[in-house]
């Protein structure tokens, strides 16, 4: 069977003032979207050598009937030379809450048969309305959600009419399609304390965690993953949301010795706790 993987991974945030306490025990946290829309082939088909769409817009529709645009910059995919190779089409940062559709505008498509006949493909309203995957889904807030859109290529393109018929042969784009969101992302808890006193430090210091993918350079040519400042209170902070993966955590706080932690393995939809980190301080 051959299939088209499209993964819409959507970073729910509400308003920024609702990131004041998001990051736990007064620890608040930001991050940068590495989100994005990703296009898969699996298993090449039999009966074209290329099979070419162009989407020009994808849209999100909530519980409201509120329509969201996460991409309206067309590109054309040839589907074949998509395998095992992922094509980000857009990024989105989106309100958490409940959806219930996922609209894909194709203005075009066409495939090349194995004789190397090019035919155009009819997508019926693809270009109004949209190709319309009616499945519900939450986006939660502080999480990175995967959409994925599993494309049956295969059963997707409808050959009618034949060579001796009026219009000849035709080809319809009837998708069949299926949709599945996943939480693809995790957070990263823990404690900062001054060594001495082994209490939280003062605000006024600026204790700060940073959260960088394994192994970067920490000299501005690769993005933070997320920051977050550390609570007065407790010395509590929250890094979220991080994809899944491994991430160096540098603790930093003015009139403090800077000190990391590397390789903190983040697991999809689960809190990793470090043990707590204690900052010496400078001087007198």
């Amino acid at each position: 069977m051959i299939k088209v993987r499209l993964a819409a991974a959507l970073l729910a945030i509400a308003f920024s003032s609702a990131l004041t306490g998001c990051g736990g025990g007064g620890g608040g946290s930001s991050s940068t979207p590495t989100t994005g829309v990703q296009v898969r082939l699996k298993d090449a088909p039999g009966n074209f050598q290329h099979v070419n769409v162009t989407i020009s817009a994808v849209q999100v529709v909530d519980a409201n009937n509120g329509v969201t645009t996460i991409s309206n910059s067309p590109q054309t995919f040839d589907l074949l030379a998509l395998q095992n190779v992922d094509a980000v089409i857009g990024t989105a940062t989106l309100p958490p809450g409940d959806y219930t559709q996922v609209r894909l505008i194709v203005s075009s498509a066409s495939v090349v048969d194995n004789g190397g006949v090019t035919h155009a493909v009819t997508v019926p309203s693809g270009a109004q309305t949209g190709i319309k995957l009616v499945d519900n889904f939450t986006i939660t807030q502080g999480q990175i959600t995967s959409i994925t859109l599993d494309f049956d290529a295969a059963h997707s393109i409808v050959q009618t009419g034949n060579s001796s018929s009026p219009q000849g042969i035709r080809y319809l784009l009837k998708p069949v399609i299926k949709v599945v969101a996943q939480v693809i992302s995790g957070q990263i808890t823990g404690t900062v304390h001054d060594s001495t006193t082994s209490q939280p430090i003062a605000a006024t210091n600026n204790p700060l965690v940073t959260a960088y993918p394994a192994g970067s350079p920490t000299d501005g040519t690769v993005p933070a993953s997320a920051t977050a400042t550390v609570s007065e209170t407790d010395g509590s902070y929250t890094l979220t949301p991080l994809p899944a993966g491994s991430y160096d955590l540098y603790f930093t706080a003015d009139g403090y010795t800077a000190q990391s932690t590397t390789d903190v393995a983040v697991t999809a939809n689960a809190t990793t706790t470090e043990s707590t980190i204690n900052l010496v301080a400078t001087g007198p």
